[in-house]
């Protein structure tokens, strides 16, 4: 079929009146500004850390959240700790200009190039491979978003949680921060990718977790959005 004969794919969607919630996996969808345009994301991951604490609220009684804390894990040049096989190590170049020689030149690579769609795809197979060996495996209480992992668990267990997550990490030679600023310890407060978890909102006993943006992130779009 010719380019011309395919057929476009419809502009517009079909309004579902009747979406049976439980039978369908529901999606968010937000604008997003781009220089003079708004953009349309489906953002079509699911929220699994609020499923998680909704689900514990909802089922294990009002004291379910109590002394609960929460820590990240953020792993070290995510995409660099994995090489290319060598069919495509022999093919690919990235080439760039050499401001002291005054010309292009060319890199080989060893690594996984950050950017690529097929890196993202191999990522992503082993992000989500690590998570759910955690999951299934040591029943961690965790969710993963690429080179980023969230992990909750009682008080009086996160050491042991924690030993057990780095030590899956380690065994599978996977390098995370150890030390510095993505390095946090356990809490009742978990930042990650720009939205906090407070754990403790409502104080001992209260059926109250609240989910938002950082300080950082709320200055940032105040910023942007600001008149």
């Amino acid at each position: 079929m010719r380019p011309a004969e395919r057929q476009r794919a419809p502009t517009t969607k079909k309004i579902d009146e009747g979406c049976d919630f439980e039978n369908h996996v529901l999606a968010k969808r937000f604008g997003l500004r781009q220089g003079t345009k708004t953009r349309l994301i489906d953002d079509c991951s699911i929220d699994e850390m609020a499923a998680y604490i909704a689900w514990c609220l909802t089922y294990l009684g009002e004291s379910a959240m109590d002394g609960v804390v929460g820590k990240t894990y953020d792993l070290r040049n995510a995409y660099k700790q994995y090489g290319v096989c060598k069919a495509d190590r022999s093919l690919l170049r990235i080439a760039f200009w050499n401001p002291d020689l005054h010309k292009v030149q060319f890199l080989g690579l060893n690594a996984l190039p950050f950017g690529a769609i097929g890196s993202v795809n191999s990522f992503l197979r082993i992000s989500m491979a690590i998570w759910y060996i955690g999951l299934r495996g040591l029943r961690l209480c965790w969710t993963a978003f690429f080179d980023d992992y969230t992990l909750l668990s009682k008080q009086t267990c996160s050491s042991s949680a924690a030993v057990s997550a780095e030590s899956l990490f380690s065994l599978l030679g996977v390098d995370f921060a150890k030390e510095g600023k993505k390095a946090v310890p356990w809490g009742t407060e978990v930042c990650a990718l720009g939205v906090k978890i407070n754990l403790a909102a409502g104080g001992s006993g209260a059926r109250q977790v609240t989910i938002g943006h950082t300080e950082t992130r709320e200055k940032e779009l105040v910023r942007r959005w600001k008149p």
